[in-house]
């Protein structure tokens, strides 16, 4: 069973974080939601509070297929922030695994060197990235899935499961999620 790891940060986009574990969780992946700080408890944007599995800090990594990043400007910020999650990115980036980053988290994605889709306006806070933002609602280029924003995350989620677990699987669960 491929497994993905959810970093999760205050400030958080609630919507796109449940969203993505629900929708991975349905296609079968071991789905483990990871704090970036020192408490399993996190206050997202709209003060829902989310307690994670474990604590970044705690996470082994070995056996990990994706790490899947959820927006929210604040959580965006603390992940910039935490030399840990940045670490975590870049050996998952290093072993060419599957990285999504939806709405603003393409910001931890500094390093994109394909077209990419984030939260407009947010492409203009990228200081490495020299390609364009795509408004669509998500892309996959290589082992890069982004996706634009909130609305998206769904769709965007299912692109995660047919990558990791194939089409067959991601087109039942479009059926059960009602995507058309």
């Amino acid at each position: 069973m491929p497994k993905a790891l959810l970093p999760l940060a205050h400030g958080f986009e609630e919507i796109e974080l449940v969203s993505i574990a629900d929708v991975l969780r349905r296609g079968g992946i071991e789905t483990v939601i990871a704090s970036i700080h020192p408490d399993l408890e996190v206050c997202g944007t709209h003060n829902i509070i989310l307690k994670a599995d474990i604590l970044l800090k705690d996470f082994d990594g070995e056996n990990f297929d994706t790490i899947a990043l959820h927006g929210g400007m604040k959580g965006v910020q603390h992940m910039l922030s935490s030399s840990i999650l940045l670490e975590t990115v870049k050996i998952f980036a290093d072993q060419e695994k599957l990285i999504g980053a939806i709405c603003a988290a393409p910001l931890v994605l500094d390093m994109l060197n394909e077209d990419f889709c984030c939260y407009p306006g947010c492409e203009k806070m990228m200081k490495n990235t020299k390609n364009s933002r795509l408004n669509l609602a998500f892309n996959t280029s290589k082992n890069f899935i982004t996706g634009t924003g909130l609305a998206f995350a769904i769709p965007f989620a299912v692109e995660i499961v047919r990558k990791l677990v194939g089409e067959e699987i991601a087109s039942n669960l479009k059926k059960e999620l009602l995507i058309p």
